[in-house]
């Protein structure tokens, strides 16, 4: 048995262009920070563990960059010894930056007292640039012969001598600092963090080689990361359904008073209380009419503030005890050193396993027609249409040849016992055998030591063919004998393969015949079932056998059935 093993490094393809984060030395009282350790989910959110360094300033670090967590999600602990965060506080700030002036009227008009050259459609003027109010549509130019005004819509192209080329601009940010306890002013300290914020997510796929018994696989996770830079990092790739109560909305610190919506929050309590409860038997009732009661009396005033500062609430009685093992419904695989730019995609190989495999080729067989020889059809239409319907046994001696009907082959087939300790998540897997490509097929999610079957196509080289035939007929004697409309039969049933292969063909059958089975050939595997709804049980014939190179091989089987006339 083959046991999973994580690359000590994983193969890394980037979509997007390779980047690096920045290496310079952070200013005083900031806190730069990379992300170390994130768990993916394929839902489309990830944990981050982020971990950096930073000089004390005012007994405080400010984050450089400011995350978006979910609400409940975001940690702070400190990495060095005697220190510790004692707050973490958070305000909106307009910090200031140079942008670059892209266009020809926010050039003139950010160079007032400058020297220009302006080209309109028809006409060139040259001059001074007056200031202008920062909302007017018209540029104002001193020539030598006075001022022209030249509206906005006029320009086409404009020179202007030792010109500004930057514009101040503000923008609005979410600014949190961290208040420190022992850590000295000037203290360089490290600080970690851990959230989970929606941007991320994973997408398996498989890679099988066929050779001979053996199959050599490889898992890649393909990655979309629209959140955060990873450079490096050790990242967890989770399979299962997690369980994010509040993952949609985001924490209050990062959002600023005039956009939160506390009624988002408590409507969402309400939604998972009435989840919960729909499987525990709790009523949620009273929750749903606290909630009604709450946004009856308005949540917001004008200015955006609550008017109610506080909810008086019951307190939530759930019958259900947790434990640690409630999150052994996930599984992770883990590679280290992976790589992926925020806004972009990559590939990343995280399992390389070889595992027994063997070809199958099933053959599902589907309940051919019912014939009967032309003497033995004869005798029976005689008895029917003079009315005899009484104890007359009708019964095929003859030995003419089986009409057989050739049928759709059967599925070319591998299957896997999962040999390592580990599960297979459900994906699509290309597969070849020997460097040939024979196609992409689907991996269903299979767990240690269980099977995964895989339908490669029909099998061009397998021919099959079946029939069967009424050798024996005994009229009335069916289960609804006293009403006389009921006959029981005897069927015979043929199934033929041939092999065109040139090597053994290890072939599976399986016929489901509604009756009672009388007798099977070649050690057949029965499985029966009882009657539902009708006079007839049902049973499940399966073969297993190898078929030799040229060889033809016929199975059969014999059964009985209650049929109306």
């Amino acid at each position: 048995m083959k046991t999973l093993k994580v690359f000590s490094a994983a193969v890394v393809i980037l979509a997007a262009a390779s980047f690096a984060l920045a290496q310079e030395a952070p200013a005083p009282g900031i806190l730069t920070a990379k992300v170390t350790d994130v768990a993916i989910f394929k839902t489309g959110s990830g944990i981050f563990r982020y971990e950096g360094e930073g000089i004390v300033k005012d007994g405080k670090l400010v984050l450089g960059e400011t995350p978006s967590p979910a609400f409940g999600t975001l940690w702070f602990y400190a990495l060095d010894g005697g220190v510790t965060v004692e707050s973490v506080d958070a305000r909106d700030i307009s910090p200031k930056s140079e942008a670059p002036i892209s266009d020809y009227y926010t050039l003139i008009h950010n160079n007032p007292g400058k020297r220009a050259k302006i080209v309109m459609k028809d006409w060139t003027l040259e001059g001074t640039i007056l200031p202008t109010d920062g909302g007017t549509p018209q540029i104002f130019l001193k020539t030598e012969t006075g001022v022209a005004a030249i509206p906005q819509g006029e320009l086409r192209y404009a020179e202007v001598a030792d010109a500004k080329t930057t514009v101040e601009r503000s923008t609005q940010k979410r600014e949190i600092s961290l208040t420190l306890k022992g850590a000295a002013e000037g203290q360089k300290v490290r600080i970690g963090y851990v959230c989970l914020q929606n941007g991320i997510r994973w997408l398996p796929s498989y890679h099988i080689d066929l050779e001979g018994a053996t199959a050599h696989m490889a898992l890649a996770a393909s990655i979309v990361n629209d959140i955060a830079d990873i450079s490096g990092a050790r990242a967890s790739f989770v399979v299962g359904q997690p369980l994010f109560t509040l993952s949609n909305l985001l924490a209050p610190i990062v959002q600023s008073n005039k956009d939160m919506r506390l009624g988002e929050f408590y409507a969402q309590e309400v939604a998972n209380v009435a989840a919960n409860s729909k499987q525990m038997g709790v009523n949620a009732g009273r929750y749903q009419a606290d909630y009604n009661e709450f946004m009856a009396q308005g949540e917001y005033d004008g200015n955006g503030r609550a008017e109610r500062a506080s909810l008086a609430r019951k307190p939530i009685e759930v019958g259900m005890e947790t434990t640690g093992a409630s999150a052994g419904h996930l599984f992770y695989y883990t590679a280290d050193s992976v790589t992926t730019a925020k806004s972009s995609s990559s590939n990343v190989v995280i399992l390389k396993f070889d595992n027994p495999v063997e070809h199958v080729f099933v053959w599902r067989v589907a309940p051919p027609e019912v014939y009967q020889n032309a003497e033995y059809a004869k005798r029976l239409r005689d008895i029917y249409s003079g009315g005899f319907f009484t104890s007359d046994t009708v019964e095929d001696k003859g030995s003419a040849a089986v009409k057989y009907t050739e049928v759709p082959a059967p599925d070319n087939c591998i299957r896997m016992t999962n040999g390592t300790n580990d599960p297979w998540a459900d994906a699509p897997v290309l597969i070849f055998e020997e460097g040939r490509a024979l196609g992409q097929l689907w991996l269903p999610y299979t767990p240690a030591g269980e099977d995964a079957e895989l339908v490669i196509g029909p099998a061009a080289d397998i021919r099959v063919a079946s029939a069967e035939r009424e050798v024996k007929r005994v009229i009335g004697e069916g289960s609804s004998k006293s009403s006389g409309k009921d006959d029981l039969i005897t069927v015979e049933g043929f199934l033929q393969i041939e092999n065109r292969r040139k090597t053994v063909a290890k072939v599976e059958v399986t016929r489901v015949i509604v009756g009672t089975l009388v007798a099977s050939d070649n050690n057949a595997e029965v499985t029966a079932h009882r009657a539902q709804g009708g006079p007839n049980p049902r049973a499940t014939l399966k073969w297993t056998l190898d078929v030799k190179p040229a060889e033809k091989k016929i199975l059969t089987y014999k059964y009985t059935r209650n049929v109306s006339h």
